[in-house]
């Protein structure tokens, strides 16, 4: 586990009662589980969550949710609050919140991460109005499906919230702290986080400047909630979604790359220096200047590079294959056994396939070569590679690093899985 469940706990007890201190309408309940737990978790607190008048719906929808793996804010539960006289009667709601511990991250900071969740149901809220009132009769609880939370553009909102919420307590720095985090884990191997549709950093500068404008003023204890939404408004007034999709673009090729073993200065290296995109390029400045990082050109060791074309993939591939092809026939003329090194080669092009590296990856040709005579190896070699085409195997090394980017193990079933999938890589389920 990445983080405690007590320290995610912790973090939710501390944003629930700041929240409902300034919304006194508004209840946040929240289910954390650790990976694959959800189901004990809800027995635990199903007494907790029954307390509240709508706890009935809840428990109901939560169970019959599938909601093991599900991680965010789950929708609202509604219920009227009676009084002495049924006209002074008050519409209520309690946020609900599903948390898998697995999705915090060892750099992922819980409060930060649960005032996130938080500003995903504020927002929401808001932009219902100002009414609390049942979409149906009250108790009840309405799902609320992520399509509704503003994708892309709402995560980045919701970060904004998240630092200005966590300035206002106290936490001075966490503006850029927050940023460094999102670089950071935008560039390395990150579980369970889709870099590509957090695109916060890009928010940096400008929610600093408001921040920096701000700062020296005094805020009332229950406004600091209405006043960091009102700064998300600003901010998502400053950006289109062009520049959001430019993001998405970076953080695809640069979440490949990380996947692929490369380190954070390489990948931001190959951004700056190769990409022909000019907006995937300034992504990357900005990042480097967040992290304080001065990326050098390339240089060698690149087998792969996510920024460029794909032509300069495919070459990258067979000049890979080539090498490998010429260590096979030095070995030939060595006296070291030849078969323990073959063997070695493959089992060291698969090991890096299984990680998603396919870039180089030419077991089969090399097992044909290997078996034919050595004036008529370079040939056979030759027609091997040209019969995997580099698109299947870039296709296969994405699905590769899908799984793992979701928090699954790839190993030799999974991969000979994906071939299978494909028609050309049907043919290379043998060599893996």
């Amino acid at each position: 586990m990445t983080q405690t469940l007590t320290a995610i706990e912790h973090a939710c007890n501390v944003i629930r009662r700041d929240v409902e201190e300034e919304m006194r309408d508004l209840s946040l309940l929240f289910l954390v589980h650790e990976p694959g737990g959800f189901s004990r978790a809800l027995q635990e607190k199903k007494d907790r969550l029954l307390a509240c008048p709508a706890g009935d719906s809840i428990v109901g929808a939560l169970s019959s949710s599938g909601s093991e793996s599900y991680h965010g804010f789950a929708g609202l539960a509604f219920w009227t609050e009676k009084r002495l006289f049924s006209l002074l009667s008050k519409p209520k709601a309690a946020a609900v919140f599903v948390i898998n511990a697995a999705f915090f991250q060892p750099e992922a900071d819980p409060a930060a991460e649960v005032w996130h969740l938080t500003a995903q149901a504020l927002r929401y809220i808001r932009s219902r109005g100002k009414s609390l009132s049942s979409p149906s009769k009250s108790p009840c609880f309405a799902p609320v499906p992520p399509e509704e939370l503003g994708g892309v553009r709402g995560k980045m909102l919701a970060d904004v919230f998240a630092a200005v919420m966590l300035e206002l307590k106290g936490r001075k720095g966490e503006i850029k702290g927050l940023a460094k985090r999102r670089c950071l884990m935008t560039i390395q191997p990150s579980p369970l986080f889709p870099a590509e549709e957090f695109p916060y950093p890009l928010a940096f500068e400008a929610l600093d400047l408001i921040w920096k404008e701000t700062v020296s003023r005094s805020f009332a204890k229950d406004s600091l909630v209405r006043h960091a939404l009102n700064i998300g408004e600003e901010i998502d007034e400053t950006f289109d979604d062009m520049a959001l999709s430019h993001w998405s673009a970076f953080a695809q090729a640069a979440q490949e790359m990380a996947w692929m073993g490369y380190d954070k200065s390489k990948v931001l290296s190959c951004a700056i220096f190769t990409s022909e995109n000019p907006y995937v390029r300034s992504m990357a400045y900005l990042v480097a200047e967040i992290l304080n990082l001065d990326p050098a050109a390339p240089g060698e060791g690149i087998e792969y590079n996510g920024f460029a074309e794909a032509d300069v993939n495919e070459r990258l591939h067979f000049k890979a294959c080539e090498r490998a092809f010429r260590r096979l026939s030095d070995a030939r003329e060595r006296d070291t056994p030849f078969q323990d090194f073959l063997q070695l080669e493959i089992q060291g092009q698969n090991e890096r396939l299984l990680q998603g590296r396919v870039s180089g990856w030419c077991v089969p040709a090399l097992q044909e070569a290997a078996g034919s005579s050595p004036g008529e190896a370079a040939i056979v070699f030759q027609n091997h590679i040209k019969a995997v085409a580099w698109g299947d195997l870039l296709d296969l090394a994405r699905k590769i690093i899908e799984r793992r980017r979701s928090g699954g193990a790839v190993h030799a079933p999974e991969a000979a899985g994906f071939c299978a999938e494909g028609a050309v890589l049907k043919g290379c389920l043998a060599s893996i």
